[in-house]
């Protein structure tokens, strides 16, 4: 955020403690990054002389989002909509009410996300209560996300999304390589901020990993041998290509042993199970579902390497997780961060993805020399501490908040 922006921010004038309401579509932790970026912003909130609500709905929850409102509720002010469809189909009334009240409660609302009709509730209800918002699309505009189901995509953007970016008085990207991309798809953005994530420290987020812990569930693997992948399972992250190079690295280093952290739709994750099988290296792949919390950071802890050949990355924050907990990284050229390991020297960057030979030979490489690990690592460390640090974050997106306050309607421009 440029210094003008922070002056003019600190000059604004303080009467009361303002409110922020945080809409996301789904904040089940098995949903990625949006619902990590909602709650560390809402839990910062108080640091910068706001409040903050969130709403969202029981989507990708097993039940009717009653589980997931027990634990959220015990740190934020939360309402989740029972929605037992992925649209909101029979629930607009419902949600347009809810929407209504707390809209009317905030000074400002930040929406998360793209193609849910949520959104478009939202933008209805700041308009019709007069409240300011500002959206993050968290990657949905890139060229590539706009490739799968395209037609589908193309139309409901044309129809119904544009309007509700348009009409946002700031669009929030992760990084210029997002707002850039994202370009492609829409055209310029003139209304735009580029505001970077952050990710947690194990250090901050973990004080109890045990040795006990890190043995009982990742035992495998000979020292320098272990590699970790966490992240949702989906196809553009392109395991099928991870699993191929695994091949060809056991047969250099047969004790070589691969930890896949994550779940997705379980036909995919059959899909998975079976090329395992198929490719013999069942003995030397670990699938360990979902990991959260204790669990998430001994898998860390145990890792020599991580790797996310993923074809693409809005920002990718089990990546930048990784680098605090010291790990080098191994990213494909679509993790949007890419650029920042390869200058940091914190890791490798795939010059072809869909290479399992390239893949296999980084692994290998990495495995055979523990100072260029040691050295990537502190690397690592470094390079997170330095950019992906949640309350730097949390601070620029405050005084974002307090600039889309402070603008007059007529400043804001068309994309």
């Amino acid at each position: 955020m440029s210094k003008d922006l922070v002056a003019s921010v600190s000059a604004l004038p303080r009467t009361r403690v303002r409110r922020v309401l945080q809409v996301c579509p789904y904040m089940h932790p098995s949903a990625g990054g949006p619902p990590v970026v909602v709650r560390r912003l809402a839990e910062n909130a108080s640091r910068f002389g706001w409040d903050a609500s969130i709403l969202t709905t029981s989507l990708m929850c097993p039940d009717d989002g009653t589980e997931l409102y027990a634990e959220l509720s015990r740190e934020f002010d939360i309402k989740v909509l029972p929605i037992d469809r992925p649209r909101l189909l029979g629930h607009a009334s419902t949600a347009a009410e809810a929407l209504n009240d707390a809209v009317r409660a905030a000074d400002l609302v930040h929406i998360h996300t793209l193609w849910h009709p949520l959104n478009t509730i939202a933008r209805r209800a700041c308009q019709r209560h007069n409240v300011p918002y500002v959206l993050s699309p968290h990657g949905m505009l890139d060229p590539f996300a706009m490739s799968i189901r395209a037609l589908k995509k193309s139309v409901y953007l044309r129809l119904i999304e544009c309007r509700n970016l348009r009409e946002a008085e700031l669009v929030v990207f992760a990084t210029n390589e997002e707002r850039q991309l994202a370009g492609r798809t829409l055209g310029r953005f003139l209304h735009s901020e580029v505001v970077l994530l952050g990710a947690d420290d194990p250090a901050d987020r973990c004080s109890t990993i045990t040795d006990a812990t890190v043995r009982r569930r990742f035992r495998d693997g000979a020292d320098g041998r272990r590699i970790l992948f966490l992240s949702r399972l989906h196809p553009k992250k392109n395991l099928e290509t991870l699993f191929r190079s695994m091949k060809l690295v056991v047969e250099r280093h047969a004790d070589a042993h691969l930890f896949i952290a994550g779940s997705g739709a379980r036909i995919y994750e059959k899909t998975l199970d079976d090329m395992v099988r198929e490719l013999g290296i069942s003995s030397n792949v670990t699938f360990t579902g979902f990991l959260r919390d204790e669990e998430k950071w001994a898998a860390m802890s145990a890792a020599d390497i991580f790797v996310l050949p993923s074809l693409q990355e809005n920002f990718g924050i089990s990546i930048a997780e990784a680098l605090h907990a010291g790990l080098p990284v191994l990213v494909g050229q679509g993790v949007n961060i890419s650029e920042d390991i390869a200058k940091a020297s914190a890791g490798r960057v795939l010059c072809d993805c869909m290479s399992e030979v390239e893949l296999a030979r980084q692994i290998v490489e990495l495995f055979e020399d523990r100072d260029l690990r040691e050295r990537m690592g502190r690397n690592a460390t470094r390079l997170a501490t330095e950019r992906f640090n949640w309350l730097e974050s949390a601070r620029c997106h405050y005084e974002l908040y307090e600039r889309a306050l402070a603008l007059d309607p007529c400043e804001r421009s068309p994309i």
